[in-house]
């Protein structure tokens, strides 16, 4: 029979719950008034610290652990001095009868300022003699990197403050944040994408503000996965709704469209020329355009391609656990795809080694670096379009409904961390679109099984899941239709090794990477005869009895996450619904001898 088991362990109710919850948490504290933010910059209660805390979500393991890693503090007092010395940079840049794009300009305070996105409008410029002040701060929203805040000055003026949540080294946030502005930068003004206007930052806590922070623009309006609905049906009740829908599609689609339109010279990530490490201006190429075009145009030396960002390179630790000179042999910059893929394997490799990971674990990453060095060919004739697929291009990780605004002129799209060049052979369908199940086209079926209480439900959402990937596909040919090749079956079935690594969020989750090494080998004859791999023989070799081993072991956990529902969250869920599954008795109110949520698993349905 069809099998339509469900990955990762999240039922369809679940995943449509986690897909429709509140996008705003309204029980953080909010400081509407001079006294409540005076009293917060005194920091003479330890009250005060409630202001700072994580509040959108809980973990069911380790909750007090998990949300003193998203504990935000930063001076107020030091924030009231940028905007102050912000808004006299203000006056001089509207005053200022300099032609051209300003370059970034870095303050003595370790902040920098975005001067051509400075304007008449941020501040009253008629009196800067007076101190401005704030008036009210709110705990707008809380991602999954950052502690985002709305600041309100004195004169009225919003902004927003992104403070990252130090979970990670000093290193890995500075990093990320030079990269990430000046990736915005590059969208804004070379690519023309909407996304927020960055006015000043700093990527070290020695800043004023005492913390690395980002100080942004407002948008105001909705998150798009407001009117997201995966699960919406083909003809909706309300025709407005399959509009929300398409366009949203649509819209993303053209993010990454208008990103990946740029031809590279290097694979890495975007820096300003002044934020790139010491020992990249050295190289040979330094001086080099890093971008077809870039000479000729009016942004010619503004930005340079240094170390990668990709999540992939850095999650769960890897500067930590390998230190900082041995990582960054790791980052690239590279000139050929092959690399940025081997690479990337022989970090994996070497991670798993330092951290004394299982004899078992080990094997699949040097399984994985034995496949990657055969995976690539830096050059293919014989495939129509290898060469575009091939090319360094810009990548958004989070292009997700999550990531965008909804405003009257369209989408704007936000949160550009961890972006980084890499050949677009490697792309996969973002998270929230993403689907790895079973296939399914139709929902006309004669089978009768299909149509019992519990299969009917997993077979309905197998077929939207398919149908959701196959407009995002749909839409990929239309924007860029040259790329579409990443999206054949046959390719995606041959980096999918390297996917799953780069998006393993769980310990054992390396038994999935040997599930799909598997199912390369098995399919590599088919990749060769279709010319798309040189050599004739697969680089990995199974007997029958290793691979009926990797089975049941892959049984074996698929049953262990069936056990565990929240998984695929890393057992984290949204406040608004850990609070009525307490109501509903799914969660028990008293916590077990190690201080963890404790669920009735009977009422989920498990």
């Amino acid at each position: 029979m069809f099998n339509l088991t469900l990955s990762r362990s999240v039922k369809p109710l679940a995943f449509a719950s986690l897909n429709k919850v509140s996008l705003f948490h309204t029980s953080a504290k909010v400081l509407n008034n001079a006294k409540d933010v005076e009293d917060l910059s005194k920091n003479e209660s330890k009250s005060n610290e409630e202001f700072f805390k994580y509040h959108w979500g809980h973990w069911l393991k380790n909750d007090v652990e998990e949300k003193a890693k998203r504990f935000t503090p930063f001076s107020v007092n030091g924030l009231v001095d940028v905007l102050n010395d912000l808004r006299t940079q203000t006056k001089a840049a509207v005053e200022s009868t300099e032609k051209g794009i300003p370059k970034p300009y870095f303050n003595p305070n370790l902040t920098v300022n975005l001067k051509q996105n400075l304007n008449k409008d941020l501040f009253n410029l008629e009196d800067i003699k007076s101190k401005l002040s704030l008036k009210s701060m709110e705990s707008y929203h809380e991602g999954k990197h950052h502690h985002i805040y709305k600041i309100t000055t004195t004169e009225d003026k919003d902004f927003i403050l992104r403070i990252p949540y130090p979970r990670d080294s000093e290193h890995t946030i500075a990093t990320r944040m030079r990269s990430e502005v000046a990736t915005r930068d590059f969208a804004d003004l070379v690519l023309k994408i909407k996304t927020p206007k960055i006015y000043a930052y700093s990527p070290t806590k020695l800043s004023p503000i005492k913390s690395p922070f980002i100080l942004e623009e407002f948008v105001d309006g909705d998150l798009a996965m407001k009117n997201w609905n995966p699960m919406i049906e083909d003809t909706p009740v309300d025709p407005k709704s399959k509009d929300q829908f398409q366009g949203i599609i649509s819209q993303l689609m053209g993010f990454q469209a208008k990103l990946a339109s740029v031809e590279f010279k290097k694979f890495g990530s975007l820096y300003f020329a002044n934020d790139l490490p010491t020992e990249l201006r050295t190289a040979s190429d330094y001086e080099d355009e890093i971008y077809v075009g870039e000479k000729d145009s009016e942004f010619a030396g503004r930005y340079k391609i240094g170390y990668t960002t990709e999540r992939s390179f850095w999650r769960q630790g890897k500067d930590d656990l390998l230190g900082f000179e041995e990582h960054k042999k790791f980052l690239g910059p590279w000139k050929n795809a092959s690399d940025v893929l081997t690479t990337y394997t022989s970090l994996e490799l070497a991670v798993a080694k330092a951290k004394n990971a299982s004899d078992a674990e080990v094997e699949v990453y040097n399984k994985l670096h034995t496949l990657s060095k055969a995976m690539i060919q830096n050059k293919n004739d014989n495939i129509p379009g290898w060469d575009a697929l091939l090319k360094p291009r810009l990548q958004h990780p989070d292009i997700d409904p999550m990531n965008c605004i909804e405003t009257p002129s369209g989408l704007c799209l936000v949160d550009f961390e961890n972006s980084a060049i890499t050949p677009f052979i490697l792309n996969n369908a973002p998270e929230f679109i993403a689907y790895d199940g079973p296939k399914v086209y139709t929902m006309e079926t004669d089978n009768e099984e299909f149509k019992k209480p519990g299969v009917a439900e997993q077979y309905m959402f197998a077929y939207k899941r398919t149908r959701n990937l196959f407009l995002w596909e749909q839409a990929l040919n239309k924007e860029a239709p040259e790329l579409i090749y990443s999206a054949a079956p046959i390719i995606k079935l041959l980096k999918s090794p390297i996917i799953v690594a780069k998006n393993k969020k769980l310990a054992k989750d390396y038994l999935l990477i040997n599930e799909k090494i598997v199912g390369v080998h098995g399919a590599w004859p088919m990749i060769h005869e279709q010319k798309i791999v040189l050599d004739k023989e697969a680089p990995i070799k199974f007997t029958g009895k290793e691979i009926e081993d990797i089975t049941n072991a892959i049984n074996a956990y698929n049953e262990e996450l069936i056990k565990e529902p929240f998984a695929a969250t890393q057992n984290w869920i949204p406040s608004d619904m850990y609070e009525e599954f307490v109501k509903q008795g799914i969660i028990k109110k008293e916590k077990d001898a190690n201080g963890d949520s404790v669920l009735d698993y009977a009422k989920l349905g498990f």
